[in-house]
Parts: C-alpha cells; sequence; structure tokens
C-alpha cells in the first residue's frame, strides 16, 4: 500500500452533497480519492469533485428503482470503460446496494485485494419487504457481503433493527454519525435567550416528508401571530409534486431554497430557534432508525432540535439530554408544547448546546484519521481498545469493538 492509501469510491448519486463531505473527510485522514464512480441525475453531470476526478455510469431518477436496476445493468456491460479506474485502489468504498455490486465486480475485473467497505446511510424500504422482492434483494446483498470488510452505518438503530435481524452474518459495522464536516469556527456561546414576537422554526435539507410539511401548515395556520416556518434546501418534486402550491398562500411559511455546505449553516441556524428534526418519509422503518444531518447542524449552531418520541433522533437527544421531544406527532400536541416555550426555557435549551464539546456535533480531524486507519485495517486486526470514540464498530455478535483515536485534533 502506498504511503497515502488510495481509494476508489463508488457513488449512487454524484451531485449530493453528502460525497463532498466524505471526500473531504477521507483526504483529511490522510487519504487520497483517486476517483468518483457513480450514476448522475443531473445534466451535464460533474466532471470533478475538488481535485478528485469523477468517472460517470450513467444517469438515473430519484424514486425510480427499475431505473437504477437498468442503469447498473448498462454500466456492468460497458465494465471495460472503467475498470481501470479503480485499478490501483488500496481500499474501496460503495455506498448503496448497487454500488457495492458494482464494486464488487470492478475489483474481480482487477483481480484487486483491496478490502471492500458497503457504506449504508439509509434503509430503503425495499430492503425491508418480505415477499419474494426483499428476500431476493436481501439475498444478493448477504452474497457481495461476502466481500466486504465491513459495513459502515451513519446510526446505531440500521445495526440493531436492520442487519443483525435480517443479515446476521454481515462483517463488523463502522459507526460514522453524520456530523458536521468540515464546520466553521463560529458557535454561539451560552447567552440570556429573549423570544421574538413569533417563534422560528427551521426545516432544512431534503425536503421530502409530506407529512411533516401538512402538519407544519397547519401549525403556522394555528398559531399564525406566534410562529414562522423557514423552509431550506431541495424538495424532493417526486414525493411533494404540490409543494408551492401547499405553501404559496401562507403568509408566515417561507421557502428560501438550496443553500451552500458548511459555508450558510451557521446563519441559517442562527436565524431561527428550533430546528425540525422529524420524519415521515420511510415511516415505521428507515426514519424511525436514522440519525439526520440537521440533528448535528442545528445542535453545533445553537438551534434547538425537535424530535418524535420513540425514533433513535429523540434516544441520541435524551441520552444527551438535549433539544425537544414531542410526545405525539399531533397539532394539539405541538402547539401545546410550543405555547409552553417561554424565554428562560428557551435559554436554558441553547445553553445546554453551547456547554457541550463540539466534537459531538462536528466531525475532527482525529476522527478522519482513525476512519483512514480502520478502513485499511482487516477485520481480524481491530484492536479491542477500551477508550469511548465516535468511529464504533460491532461485531455481529453484538461486541462492541472500539477504536483509540486521539481526543483532540
Amino acid at each position: 500500500m502506498s504511503a497515502k492509501p488510495l481509494i476508489a469510491y463508488f457513488a449512487h448519486h454524484l451531485e449530493d452533497p453528502a460525497y463532498r463531505r466524505r471526500v473531504a473527510m477521507l483526504e483529511a485522514g490522510g487519504a487520497d480519492v483517486a476517483v468518483l464512480v457513480g450514476f448522475a441525475r443531473e445534466r451535464p453531470a460533474l466532471e470533478a469533485l475538488g481535485n478528485v476526478p469523477v468517472h460517470v455510469l450513467g444517469y438515473t431518477k430519484a424514486a425510480n428503482f427499475m431505473a437504477r436496476i437498468r442503469s447498473v445493468l448498462a454500466a456492468t456491460l460497458r465494465i471495460r470503460s472503467w475498470a481501470t479506474r479503480i485499478k490501483t485502489a488500496d481500499i474501496i468504498l460503495a455506498r448503496n446496494l448497487e454500488c457495492l455490486a458494482l464494486a464488487v465486480l470492478g475489483a474481480w475485473w482487477n483481480r484487486l485485494a483491496a478490502p471492500i467497505h458497503y457504506e449504508v446511510l439509509d434503509i430503503h424500504r425495499l430492503m425491508l419487504r418480505q415477499d419474494i422482492v426483499g428476500q431476493g434483494i436481501r439475498k444478493v446483498e448477504h452474497l457481495l457481503m461476502r466481500r466486504c470488510a465491513t459495513v459502515v452505518v451513519s446510526s446505531p438503530a440500521f445495526v440493531t433493527e436492520y442487519f443483525d435481524r435480517f443479515q446476521p452474518s454481515h462483517p463488523p459495522v463502522v459507526l460514522i454519525e453524520n456530523k458536521v464536516f468540515p464546520s466553521q469556527t463560529y458557535r454561539p456561546q451560552s447567552r440570556q435567550a429573549t423570544l421574538s414576537p413569533k417563534l422560528r422554526i427551521g426545516w432544512f435539507g431534503n425536503i421530502r416528508c409530506r407529512k411533516s410539511l401538512r402538519m407544519l401548515k397547519a401549525l403556522a395556520e394555528s398559531m399564525t401571530d406566534r410562529v414562522v416556518i423557514d423552509i431550506r434546501g431541495t424538495v424532493a418534486s417526486t414525493d411533494i409534486p404540490d409543494f408551492d402550491e401547499l405553501i404559496g398562500d401562507i403568509d408566515n411559511v417561507h421557502f428560501h431554497g438550496r443553500y451552500t455546505y458548511p459555508d450558510d449553516l451557521s446563519r441559517i441556524y442562527g436565524e431561527v430557534d428550533i430546528a425540525w428534526a422529524i420524519d415521515f418519509f420511510e415511516e415505521g422503518q428507515n426514519s424511525m432508525w436514522l440519525l439526520p444531518n440537521r440533528l448535528y447542524e442545528s445542535c453545533l449552531f445553537g438551534c434547538i432540535p425537535m424530535a418524535l418520541k420513540g425514533t433513535e433522533t429523540a434516544r441520541w437527544m435524551q441520552g444527551h439530554g438535549l433539544g425537544m421531544i414531542l410526545p405525539q406527532f399531533t397539532l394539539e400536541t405541538l402547539t401545546r408544547l410550543l405555547g409552553q416555550m417561554t424565554p428562560a426555557n428557551l435559554a436554558e435549551s441553547k445553553n445546554a448546546l453551547a456547554e457541550n464539546d463540539s466534537a459531538l456535533f462536528e466531525c475532527t480531524k482525529a476522527e478522519c484519521r482513525a476512519l483512514i486507519e480502520r478502513l485499511c485495517t482487516r477485520p481480524d486486526k481491530i484492536p479491542q481498545a477500551q477508550h469511548n470514540t465516535s468511529i464504533t464498530t460491532h461485531s455481529p455478535d453484538n461486541r462492541s469493538i472500539m477504536i483509540d483515536k486521539e481526543k483532540h485534533s
């Protein structure tokens, strides 16, 4: 292996800002990303991500699984055109199942012994179906994971609720939370807070949950003189095709469009009091288990996150004594909870966020180095360390394996 390990990264959606963040983490950890290989949704496609060359395998559409399958099959037939791009890789990282299939195929084509790491940041509903379709997809995943060194997840619930239940012989799991990276240096300090005439709620990121939008609309209509809703990010038109129609006639609901990650985070979270961290996009499944970006972003920049009781997000918040928990997803419960917000408890909640070490919400360079070290380490060589860390692995028999890392970057 070279002095700096070379990584070939397979991406399912090249335009997703999450890839820019992950590439930055890998490079900060001491690796070079040799190439980003994957599928695009916009034309013209990316040619490079920073200094990393991009090779487009094809085009896919959001929420169209059959189109994704056809794109994978087409990329398989064109393996000669892209396999040489990964032949020097020391490490292969593949996000989502379709990319894992191509990563395994590319490694086989090049006779590469490089470890393959399967990155899973969402559990798609098709993976959970109990019919022949779901069983078939899980069988394919099982076979492909036999070639994997680790599974990389962003929430521990993905392990307990999916991999341990449906893929009990899965490889060791590396947990990398969706922390902010790279972050800005500014963080609000503990301070007294005063309630403005209107409480501002921010819903930022990938706007895809119709149920959340309807609830926020109803809240805005019922608390016209008390609440303002600010929405920022990218609206999933396939899931909320009538987004403009739903919010168009409400004076205290504002859509501000896209923002730049991470440059705009301090400003947009600084403009609101509460961050909406509730999601029903895949209700009862992925939405219950994920730890979303907006959880860490809001906490880092002094905005109080709100989550629904019983979700992994709420459990995380309760474990750290942060944020607001909505007991039931009803308008009556929501208005009652917000109606109890006073300047004193608003200040208390914001101060609780500011008093935490920022490493709880942002990824440090030390964590990046620990990640690269882990990706380069064979599963049977993982040290049985005793110190807590943000990058944690779990073996299939549920024994925790920790990786030593420096406390500070």
